[in-house]
């Protein structure tokens, strides 16, 4: 073979291999499409389960806080009492 026909060859089977590549990519785009729809659904429902979760860890930090001090203010009136009350007899 000479060499233009090589180069000729060697072109069309670059220009057929570029276009399946252009193919497989638009086919891909294309099945995606409908996923990005499903992804925002995805998406917006973790969010939704992320503020559930944000709203119940306050809840949570805020129970534990009050119980906290509460069990320090019922102990320190138990000792204080407990303390007070055998001293004074």
């Amino acid at each position: 073979m000479k060499r233009q026909e090589i180069r000729d060859l060697l072109g069309t089977r670059i220009c057929d291999l570029l276009d399946a590549r252009v193919g497989k990519e638009e086919q891909r785009n294309e099945a995606d499409k409908p996923d990005n729809d499903k992804d925002d659904k995805e998406n917006e429902m973790k969010n939704d389960w992320m503020l559930a979760a944000a709203v119940l860890d306050r809840i949570f930090a805020i129970a534990v806080a009050v119980i906290y001090v509460v069990g320090s203010v019922v102990l320190f009136f138990i000792l204080f009492f407990n303390y007070y009350t055998s001293v004074r007899t």
